[in-house]
């Protein structure tokens, strides 16, 4: 136990991330961020044999925003949100954009190569190697919301009573 612990610390000292230049407190920082702003974040990991470290784990953070469903599976029913489902209801995967949205073009058609499929298990191992973290706020939620959204209505609703009253 004690070689495992000294192995972890110095993968979430010197680099769990694919730079090698955040540590684990700072991709849980990231991460919690991820989830408050955006909503969630997916979390992708991997490895890199080419690493020069001990530990050849890389953990990637993959944006909200580049979790979208590819234009051919629009009406895949086993496709939501980007999230690709087996008939049983288990998450087998995400589908993400391979650049993010913001690095595009607006105008920019999309299509099924701008995407890539990321399995939520090793198809070899079973391990799991891709996690979607977010709140669930209520049953069968797949995606997340950021926490602003939460207090969206509350906000319009005060708007409302604002504008009823200077109506009076």
């Amino acid at each position: 136990n004690k070689k495992l612990e000294r192995l972890f610390r110095g993968w979430s000292r010197y680099g769990c991330d694919r730079t090698a230049r955040k540590s684990f407190a700072q991709c849980q920082q990231i991460a919690k961020r991820a989830v408050a702003a955006q909503g969630g974040v997916l979390i992708h990991l991997t490895v890199d044999l080419g690493r020069r470290t001990r530990v050849p784990l890389v953990w990637d953070m993959i944006d909200e925003e580049r979790i979208e469903t590819p234009p051919s599976k629009a009406a895949d029913g086993g496709v939501k949100l980007g999230v690709q489902y087996a008939e049983s209801g288990e998450v087998t995967g995400y589908w993400v954009r391979r650049e993010h949205p913001d690095a595009l073009n607006k105008n920019q058609q999309f299509n099924d190569e701008d995407y890539v499929f990321i399995p939520r298990r090793d198809p070899r191992t079973g391990l799991i190697t891709a996690c979607y973290v977010f709140v669930q706020l209520f049953t069968e939620q797949t995606r997340g919301l950021p926490w602003l959204m939460q207090m969206a209505n509350r906000i319009k609703d005060t708007d409302d009573l604002h504008e009823a009253t200077i109506i009076r």
